[in-house]
């Protein structure tokens, strides 16, 4: 055992109030962002309840529709605070919901949300996205044309950009997409992104229609997708929501559309992440 003379105690003394004080930085001197602890990324077994979280590892989608604005496959994040009021607000006909799990490679570098950013905002990488239409028993071309624009009138276009950090807010866009469903719209495209989420909105500003039939009026048909990283992997959730005019038959259609354009977007990102 060590016995502590007057010299060498003044020194612990010294050594412990010095650790005390680290611990306890001074409240006049400004904390650097550089020491900032970034949040740790959640597993997906806090995000989720653990029966949709093992469902999810195992089959890595899951999907639901619903006539209400009641989500039931949200997961457990403070982003969908919000989400959940703007739906509620809304009302829609129908909500269809999706959840999609991306699982880390741990032979490739660490999924980021910067590279998911940069992915997800590469619109006009989109043309010429195939998905499966189960109601026409054939592979079809999802997006025919998909660009950022510069104005409503859609005919000046810009080059996706591809950042090198973070956007430091919000991004508003105007992009312009013609689809095998609905045809050639213009929408708003909203975007934001947090330490482990990037959030994207899209909202049409023309009215959305069946082949010559209108089913959706400006502004009342949205998708939202929500990437989260999480400890084991990307975890997606996806929800279209609207409220329609009432037309026999439209209602089934739009919800294997809405349902059909969810799996596409996810197999689109698998394949395209990261942008570079």
């Amino acid at each position: 055992m060590v016995k502590l003379n007057s010299k060498n105690s003044a020194l612990f003394f010294a050594l412990l109030f010095y650790g005390f004080s680290m611990c306890f930085p001074n409240p006049s001197k400004p904390i650097s962002n550089t020491n900032t602890i970034v949040p740790k990324s959640a597993s997906l077994f806090q995000l989720l309840d653990k029966q949709k979280a093992e469902l999810l590892v195992q089959t890595q989608s899951i999907s639901k529709t619903s006539y209400t604005a009641a989500l039931s496959l949200v997961p457990n994040h403070p982003l969908f605070d919000d989400l959940l009021e703007m739906i509620n607000r809304e009302a829609p006909d129908i909500v269809v919901e999706a959840l999609f799990f991306l699982p880390q490679d741990i032979s490739k570098s660490s999924y980021t949300v910067l590279d998911i950013y940069n992915t997800l905002r590469a619109i006009s990488r989109l043309e010429g996205l195939e998905y499966y239409s189960v109601t026409r028993g054939k592979t079809r071309v999802l997006f025919e044309y998909s660009r950022i624009i510069s104005d409503a009138n859609g005919l000046n276009t810009i080059a996706d950009k591809v950042f090198a950090e973070l956007p430091p807010g919000p991004e508003q866009l105007l992009v312009r997409q013609k689809d095998a469903s609905f045809g050639d719209n213009i929408y708003k495209l909203s975007m934001k992104s947090g330490d482990t989420y990037v959030s994207q909105e899209f909202a049409n500003l023309s009215d959305i229609k069946l082949g010559f039939i209108k089913v959706a009026e400006s502004a009342n048909a949205k998708l939202r997708l929500n990437a989260i990283l999480a400890q084991e992997g990307i975890v997606f959730h996806i929800v279209s929501s609207t409220k329609i005019l009432k037309f026999p038959g439209v209602r089934g259609k739009l919800e294997a559309s809405f349902e059909n354009r969810a799996k596409a977007l996810f197999s689109w990102f698998k394949a395209n992440y990261p942008v570079s």
